[in-house]
Formats: C-alpha cells, sequence, structure tokens
C-alpha cells in the first residue's frame, strides 16, 4: 500500500481525478468533495492536501495546475499523464469538483486496512520502528 498526496496553494482550489488499477481509500485531509469513483478518486484541492491509500498503479491522474500529487514522498512526474495537445489540467482555473461516489469502494481493502496501516505509522513513530 502506497499513500498519494496531492497538495495545493490556491485559496480558489479546483477538482481533480485519479485512476489506478488496484484499489483506493480515503487517509486523509479529505473533505465534503473527496470520495471514491469507480476507477479510483476524485476531489476539490484548494490550499491544503488530500490524502490516499492505494493499491497498485496509478493509471490516470488529472490535477490542477496550482497541485502537487506525490507518491510515498516522491513528486510525480504529471507529463506523462498529461495529453499534449492539452497546455494545462483539464479540472484547473476553479472548475466544479467531479462527482465521488459517497464512501466506499467494492473489493477495496476499506476502512480496516486503513487504520492499520494509520496504526503501524503511529508505533513506527512511537516506538522508532525500522
Amino acid at each position: 500500500m502506497s499513500i498519494l498526496r496531492i497538495s495545493g496553494d490556491d485559496a480558489d482550489g479546483a477538482g481533480y481525478t485519479v485512476d489506478v488499477d488496484g484499489d483506493v481509500a480515503g487517509y486523509s485531509g479529505m473533505g465534503a468533495n473527496d470520495g471514491l469513483t469507480d476507477d479510483g478518486a476524485a476531489g476539490y484541492i484548494g490550499s491544503g492536501t488530500d490524502r490516499w491509500a492505494v493499491s497498485g498503479s496509478i493509471t490516470d491522474i488529472d490535477i490542477p495546475d496550482h497541485a502537487r500529487a506525490y507518491l510515498d514522498g516522491k513528486r510525480i512526474d504529471l507529463s506523462r499523464f498529461r495529453s499534449s495537445s492539452s497546455s494545462s489540467s483539464s479540472t484547473g482555473g476553479g472548475s466544479s469538483p467531479p462527482s465521488p461516489a459517497p464512501t466506499t469502494q467494492s473489493g477495496g481493502f476499506g476502512l480496516v486496512a486503513v487504520v492499520a496501516a494509520a496504526a503501524a505509522v503511529v508505533a513506527a513513530i512511537i516506538f522508532g520502528g525500522d
């Protein structure tokens, strides 16, 4: 399981989408406009950070120009996902966020795995695990 972090620095914000070939679950920073889709996740990023727990590979990502995406702390090269005919993200410019599904994705590892992963991170911080 990996952590996808989407960070933005624009108070107006804009929508984004992330498609994966595995499972995805909300991790932290989720707001009312963030949720799961059939292929991954969709949300709205302004000045803040959304984090998603993902398994598998990211197959597509469309985030606004003011945002950055990181997978396990390493910045994602968005140029490999953006079409050469587009000079900017199609969700940029204060557009409405995509419509995410309410809460869960069938077949996913779900809330139990996210809570277990969070507990492991907290234990590693407290006890200095490797």
